[in-house]
């Protein structure tokens, strides 16, 4: 037909080639996740009074007062940092006259009342006015209110108006009691109303609530634990339920746990510890992105921490509402070695190209992924090939296809091991430990090996190295650096021009690393961090790229790596870590197939985000994957009828590879 076009859609997977509009994506955060808690590393001791047992904090962040029960205090903390209780500082303490054994605490919101729950019979909520605002030492006790017929002595917290209270009990029940006027025990009664929590907590604890009184936390004393409760009618306790969500402090709060509260609009959470007298800070809180469906049919949403995923505003019920969702991850690098983390894939390299390796016995020795993640290339020292395989949808190294070769034995020698490329992929580098050099080669298509030739160029190495195994070079290509698997030492070399190694020249500068069998190095992005050998020892460099100012910081990935693993690269974009195994363990008597068995495996720095949804969003699977991976790209559609009530979600797609 005349009117027939030819047209090619490139990147198809990306919002911009999408004819439906780019859809408005509003940011926030939310709290009271204790699904998604985490330890702040944060804590004060506050053994002031050394048998604290309950918190409340200031609405602004800048102080907290505890209740303790061992000399009947209430203390008070200054915060310099609001939120932050590693920056508080004691302040002051006041006798609570009639209160002889605190055991919870709340405030007014502003400021002028205090409450004490006093477990000395009969067990009571203490009422004092604060002439002062926030200032517990100009407490005049008022009034209480009676709670011993339910031996309601653990933990309190109010509602949003101050209208109702709640406490607990030992025996594992929370009771609700209710105020003809606000903030006023002597109107109080109770309304008969409770909450069992035995199934759980049996023993003392702490209690509080979200911001709008739908959820319930529970402490338990001797579990260390935080429990979450729905409440189908906020603030009403009778109407509680276990969500079947926990948290344990156990790590942190190792003998008794009593004490609870939220802050900083439930991002935080503190807890305290009667055994060490002290008390612990975590983060509750997570970035929430919200899809409007008003603006537009596609969303594109990069995530550098664990986020929260909504939608709003979709056509009303009986229309069909639709959205499609790109989800990045970032690609922020840590380096941090106690976070290295297994992805648990790996490519069997005899697997995916045994039509095109030459040899049945194969060594594998070299490995480098570049071109951001989507291109690999591995050396074998026993057909003296170097093979590339593109990676379909980085990272995921089960979409790996062989795509080319190029035989290295003819021109610069017969044991290939370490592979390195220009960060153009115009440039390869490769040793070779038969004849102790490192060799240059271009490529007239950047990344594509079977482009390669060798131009003559090359750096001898024998001199310091006995047997070559890393290889790796400065970002401005002026410095590169070699380990040798015989000595395990690294050495340092300089380059008068950039990328020409053969202007380079051994800068007198090495590393002695006996403490393994090394075979492979890595560097951080800006140089001050060097990893050696297969359990990745780390070294600080106090000058950036100069190896003679390396010292061991004592850090290790230890066994995170398989013990066979011959070689260690990242993606020219970061934040991924993979390693190559010439071989793996096998059973007595079983066969060993050296092709197929072959494999190289990825695994990356830092922990995986989170990535949660609305309870509205229904995954026809049951559910989706919610570690979400630096790197990783998915696609994910929903669809509502019934005006959001509901939305089914599916996951289409996990990577896809731009340049291929």
């Amino acid at each position: 037909m005349a009117n027939d076009k030819d047209f090619k859609v490139k990147n198809g997977v990306k919002a911009s080639a999408y004819y439906e509009a780019i859809g408005t994506v509003t940011s926030g955060v939310e709290g009271y996740l204790l699904s998604s808690a985490s330890y702040d590393n944060k804590s004060v001791v506050v053994n002031q009074d050394p048998n604290p047992r309950d918190i409340y904090f200031k609405p602004d962040g800048t102080k907290f007062f505890i209740a303790g029960n061992n000399q009947d205090e209430i203390n008070d903390y200054d915060c310099s940092t609001a939120w932050d209780i590693s920056t508080a500082t004691y302040n002051q303490s006041y006798v609570a006259s009639n209160t002889t054994a605190p055991f919870g605490l709340a405030f007014s919101p502003d400021g002028t009342k205090m409450f004490v729950v006093d477990v000395a019979a009969p067990a009571s909520v203490d009422e004092y006015s604060l002439s002062t605002a926030w200032d517990q030492t100009s407490a005049t006790y008022v009034d209480s209110l009676d709670t011993s017929t339910e031996v309601a002595d653990q933990g309190l917290v109010f509602n949003g108006d101050g209208t109702s209270l709640y406490v607990g009990t030992g025996g594992g029940t929370i009771y609700q009691y209710n105020m003809t006027t606000a903030y006023d025990v002597s109107t109080g009664s109770y309304a008969s109303k409770s909450l069992d929590v035995s199934s759980q907590v049996t023993n003392d604890f702490g209690i509080d609530f979200n911001a709008d009184g739908t959820k319930l936390f529970v402490l338990s004393y001797t579990g260390f634990a935080v429990y979450q409760y729905s409440l189908s009618t906020a603030y009403d306790i009778s109407t509680g339920s276990y969500d079947n969500i926990s948290f344990s402090v156990a790590s942190e709060a190792t003998t008794a746990t009593n004490g609870i509260t939220f802050g900083n609009s439930g991002t935080k959470m503190y807890v305290i510890s009667l055994g060490d007298d002290t008390l612990y800070q975590y983060s509750t809180g997570v970035s929430t992105q919200t899809l409007d469906l008003s603006t537009g049919s596609v969303f594109e949403i990069t995530a550098d921490a664990d986020v929260r995923i909504g939608l709003s505003n979709p056509a009303p019920s009986g229309t069909v509402s639709s959205a499609t969702l790109i989800l990045n991850g970032g690609s922020k690098t840590t380096y941090d070695i106690a976070n290295l983390k297994g992805s648990g894939e790996q490519a069997k390299i005899g697997t995916l190209g045994a039509q095109f390796i030459t040899s049945a016995t194969v060594y594998l020795r070299g490995l480098f992924v570049g071109k951001n993640g989507s291109r690999m290339y591995v050396s074998d020292d026993n057909d003296n090939y170097i093979y590339q395989y593109n990676i379909l949808r980085p990272p995921y190294l089960d979409s790996a296809v062989i795509a080319g070769m190029v035989d290295v034995g003819n021109t610069t020698g017969t044991v290939p091991t370490s592979i390195f490329f220009k960060p153009d992929g115009t440039k390869m580098y490769q040793i070779d430990t038969g004849n102790d050099a490192v060799y240059q080669w271009d490529l007239s298509t950047a990344w594509e090996i079977s482009s390669a030739t060798y131009n003559s160029k090359q750096l001898s190495i024998a001199s310091q190295a006995v047997e070559g195994m890393g290889l790796w070079f400065k970002t401005d290509g002026t410095s590169l650096y070699v380990l040798d698997n015989t000595t395990d030492d690294v050495f340092q070399y300089d380059l008068t021009t950039a990328w020409d190694v053969s202007t380079g020249s051994y800068a007198n500068k090495s590393i002695s690393e006996t403490s393994q069998q090394t075979s492979g190095i890595i560097f951080n992005d800006d140089g001050t961090k060097i990893f050696i050998g297969r359990t990745l020892e780390e070294y600080n460099l106090s000058t950036a790229w100069d190896i003679s100012t390396a010292t061991a910081s004592g850090s290790t990935a230890g066994g995170s790596i398989d013990r066979y693993a011959d070689k260690l690269t990242l993606t020219a974009s970061g934040g991924k870590y993979f390693y190559l195994g010439n071989r793996t363990t096998r059973a007595p008597n079983r066969s060993y197939d050296p092709l197929r068995e072959q494999k190289v495996a990825r695994l990356y720095f830092g922990t995986p985000y989170s990535i949660s949804y609305d309870s509205s969003v229904k995954f026809q699977r049951g559910s989706t994957r919610s570690a979400f991976n630096i790197g990783e790209t998915r696609v994910i559609t929903f669809t509502t009828r019934d005006g959001g009530t509901t939305y089914m979600a599916q996951e289409v797609m996990k990577g896809i590879d731009d340049n291929v």
